[in-house]
């Protein structure tokens, strides 16, 4: 796009879309990471670096809704809800919630993150 229309500014994210799924998943984790690391509370930073350093998780498009840390398939829309996702619930402690809404609370982001790994479908990966 911006060698069609220089005039234009372009997202970063936009940009790499164009360059692929793999590539704006990629920017997606890094400016969550760097939203995440800003935060005055460390609990939602805790969780996002616990869920990036899981392969599995990095692979897929990370959000965030308020203080909920979400994945999905895509990183264009539309995106899905049907992965697990978790939230810090304060002290120390955080809430899974699962695909058909079901709650569980964990004391520490690697145990939620654990619980979001086990909980992933089989076919929890990204789609082009």
């Amino acid at each position: 796009m911006a060698v069609v229309a220089p005039f234009l500014r372009i997202w970063e994210l936009a940009e790499a879309r164009e360059r692929g799924e793999t590539e704006a998943v990629a920017v997606r984790w890094r400016r969550l990471r760097e939203a995440a690391a800003r935060m005055p509370d460390t609990a939602l930073h805790d969780l996002v670096e616990a869920a990036f350093r899981q392969e599995r998780l990095r692979a897929l498009s990370p959000g965030r809704s308020t203080c909920r840390l979400t994945f999905s398939r895509r990183a264009a829309p539309p995106v899905r809800d049907d992965l697990p996702g978790a939230m810090p619930v304060g002290n120390g402690r955080y809430r899974v919630r699962f695909a058909d809404g079901r709650l569980q609370e964990l004391d520490g982001a690697a145990q939620a993150v654990a619980v979001i790994l086990a909980a992933l479908p089989g076919d929890a990966v990204p789609r082009t």
